[in-house]
């Protein structure tokens, strides 16, 4: 047994353990009943086993009704079920569950709905088994009135910062911008993360900061309101503004910053200075400008205005109403009834001037109504259009007697709105030419394609499609009584002061008879050249035949008569010197007979022709680089049109040689198919083509004109091309019809030179 003192120990801790137990539980029974707040204990079936009067009262019972009963008993199904999940997660987890929201409407209660955040704990024995589940909840619904009050207001603050028409910004002391509303940051330039945070000189230009910056400081200083007004904007363009800057302060009254609100001035000072320009627009227009009352006097009128009328001052018209300064009032009180019917009116009137003369004028005049439709006054705008009235009347007389001229004229005429696509005139002559009613032209501008011959109208649309400022063109029409005449058609735009053009005017020529005379005279051009090679020909021949042989003799004669002389006196004669003569007057034969009728064409063909021909030019004239190129397959050609080539290639060697000075000759024989083309190109002296046609003979360039008369015997076509210091250049051109062209000569393989000659005998090779 323990010794008594022992027992006494014993006791004594038990009887504090009990005092200890007993404050205890005086606390829980503290917290339990008076603590503002719900206590509630679990068991492991969900019961109540404790809960305090706090709790109690929401469910209009006693704590004792509570104990042994589950939530489901006592509480709203949905809210009961919440409850006890809860209670079985804890139970189940073993962990606490804390600071959860809920909210929920008690029955009976006025409050339609309550807010409340509860915790939940496991509650466990000396051997930490489970044993239910404490829970403490906590009414906050006062709490979150408050909240949303707070943020309704709030809410309302900022709406009030952001909307006001005003520019909001505060600023700590150091200068750094801790808000600004939307409007602030749209004037800057920047989003709001773009200002709050930093300072004016992370913002605007040095010398704009510096300003703001003292601005600032002087009123943490003075601890007043100031105003300032300066410029404003990040690239400091024309923006004022006028700023009110006021510290604001803590509890204690220290100053924590500034904050400034400040208004634009921009739009009135802009106002101002339009309202400076218009007076200064008004007094320096040369329009004439006057306002009116609704009723038409005058209360304002410009200088252009005084002078167009005869006026010297503004006080001899103001007062006095608008019908007084027009030679038909009727008219101008027509006017006025019509700007108060439709606010505006636009036309010609004949104004009077104070001498009594009359003048044209273009008058545009508005009704100016206020927002609520309220007429408040008249503008006008008078422009003096007696120039432009007597420019319209010689215009007129000019078109009239144009009218006459085209109207009896052979060749017809057209004008066209390049605009608005419509013909504005054509002339009888369009008639006459084609036999088609021009009528249809005003009604159908694409109707003369009617006419035009079927197989021309590709070719035609294709080359009025160009981009060319005049057009050119040559086609046959076909008359409705079947007989064809051939045209040639030349358009041009007509410009207006800017350059555009806005109309177009055509002139076609019948020029049947013209083409028919043309082919005479070509036809008969190409006999005359035809018995000019003839005669050359027969020339040629005779030089060859007849001086041949008559240099022969006197060879022969002069050998026999210097052998018959004594030996004695055979030194004195020069047998070797008249030898000499004679072979030069062979070769003077020889050359002449070629330049007369090159028979080396029917030698050894056109291009083999050309090559050599190109070849001695080079050697005669050293200085010069001379080079032949033959391009694409060659085939044979005609006699006559490869003596056409070889001839116009003497004719333009002959003129670089008198004229030219080039350094260097190019020259390309072309065969594509069914075309020949010979180009000859020197970088000579060149010439202006625009004086080339007034050349006289003695200038030296009929050769260049007959290379055109040549090609055109053959029906081809040549260009020459010249620039000073620049060169010339030389393209013939001819097209050989299928008819025309001849197989080559494939029966005879020898290969012998006389045999091959024979074979391309007016072949090019």
């Amino acid at each position: 047994m323990p010794s008594q003192k022992t027992r006494a120990e014993l006791e004594q801790r038990i009887a504090e353990l009990e005092n200890k137990l007993a404050e205890s539980q005086a606390c829980v029974d503290f917290f339990g009943v008076d603590a503002p707040a719900g206590l509630v204990i679990f068991d492991q079936e969900c019961r109540y086993v404790q809960l305090n009067q706090y709790l109690a009262r929401f469910t209009n019972r006693s704590i004792a009704e509570h104990l042994g009963k589950k939530p489901s008993d006592l509480l709203p199904p949905l809210l009961a079920a919440h409850i006890e999940t809860n209670i079985r997660n804890v139970l189940a987890s073993g962990e606490p569950q804390l600071n959860q929201s809920f909210t929920l409407a008690l029955p009976g209660d006025s409050e339609p709905l309550r807010h409340w955040r509860t915790s939940r704990f496991p509650l466990r024995n000396a051997a930490g088994t489970i044993t239910g589940v404490g829970s403490i909840v906590v009414e906050e619904t006062g709490l979150q009135l408050l909240k949303k009050s707070l943020n309704q207001q709030e809410t309302l603050h900022l709406a009030l910062l952001e909307n006001i028409p005003a520019r909001i910004f505060m600023k700590d002391c150091a200068g750094t911008y801790l808000y600004c509303n939307d409007i602030f940051a749209a004037d800057v330039g920047l989003a709001k993360a773009g200002i709050i945070g930093k300072n004016d000189f992370d913002i605007f230009r040095s010398d704009m900061a510096e300003r703001y910056r003292q601005a600032d400081l002087q009123v943490i200083s003075s601890g007043q309101t100031h105003e300032f007004e300066y410029q404003f904007g990040k690239d400091h363009s024309e923006h004022f503004i006028n700023v009110r800057k006021t510290p604001f302060r803590d509890a204690e009254g220290k100053i924590l910053g500034i904050l400034g609100i400040f208004q634009d001035l921009s739009e009135k000072r802009l106002t101002e200075r339009q309202l400076f320009i218009a007076d200064h627009a008004l007094a320096a227009t040369l329009a004439g400008i006057a306002i009116a009352d609704p009723a038409g006097v005058l209360s304002h009128a410009n200088p252009a205005f005084l002078k167009m009328w005869g006026f010297d001052k503004a006080e001899e018209v103001l007062g006095r109403s608008t019908t007084e300064f027009w030679s038909n009032p009727s008219l101008s009180r027509e006017v006025i009834k019509e700007l108060h019917v439709n606010g505006q009116w636009l036309g010609e009137m004949s104004g009077l001037r104070r001498d009594g003369m009359e003048f044209p004028t273009l008058l545009a005049a508005n009704m100016v109504t206020d927002p609520a439709g309220n007429n408040i006054c008249m503008i006008c705008s008078f422009i003096d259009i007696s120039a432009r009235k007597a420019a319209e009347k010689k215009l007129l007389e000019s078109e009239e007697q144009l009218r006459q001229i085209t109207d009896n004229i052979d060749d017809a005429v057209w004008i066209m709105d390049t605009t608005e696509k419509q013909l504005l005139y054509v002339s009888p002559a369009y008639e006459k030419i084609t036999g088609h009613p021009r009528d249809s032209l005003y009604r159908a501008p694409d109707a003369w394609l009617e006419a035009v011959h079927p197989d021309d109208r590709e070719r035609l649309l294709s080359s009025l499609n160009q981009k060319a400022r005049e057009k050119k063109n040559t086609y046959r029409v076909v008359r409705p009584d079947g007989k064809i005449r051939q045209v040639f058609a030349r358009t041009f735009p007509v410009l207006d002061d800017n350059g555009r053009a806005y109309r177009e005017v055509g002139i076609l020529q019948d020029v049947s008879e013209r083409k028919e005379a043309e082919a005479k005279i070509l036809a008969f051009s190409r006999r005359l050249n035809n018995v000019v090679e003839e005669e050359r020909s027969a020339i040629a021949r005779d030089l060859h035949d007849e001086f041949g042989q008559a240099l022969v003799r006197l060879r022969q004669c002069q050998k026999a008569t210097y052998e018959a002389l004594p030996l004695s006196l055979q030194p004195l004669v020069n047998h070797e010197g008249f030898d000499e003569i004679v072979n030069q007057l062979g070769s003077i034969i020889r050359n002449t007979a070629h330049r007369l009728r090159p028979d080396i064409l029917d030698i050894i063909g056109l291009t083999a022709a050309i090559d050599r021909e190109v070849k001695d030019f080079g050697k005669r004239f050293a200085s010069l680089e001379a080079s032949f190129q033959l391009v694409g397959q060659p085939r044979p050609i005609a006699s006559e049109h490869a003596l056409v080539f070889y001839r116009v290639l003497q004719e333009a060697l002959t003129n670089i040689a008198r004229h030219s000075r080039a350094k260097n000759l190019e020259v390309r024989l072309i065969f594509s198919f069914p075309t020949v083309i010979l180009t000859i190109e020197d970088d000579g002296v060149g010439f202006d083509p625009d004086e080339f046609s007034g050349l006289a003979e003695a200038d030296g360039h009929w050769g260049l004109r007959g290379i055109g008369e040549r090609m055109a015997t053959i029906g081809g076509r040549a260009k020459i091309t010249s620039r000073p210091g620049r060169g010339t250049s030389i393209r013939a051109e001819f097209t050989e019809r299928q008819d025309t062209l001849t197989p080559p000569d494939e029966g005879d393989s020898d290969d012998s030179e006389s045999d091959r000659s024979e074979t391309e005998k007016n072949h090019a090779t």
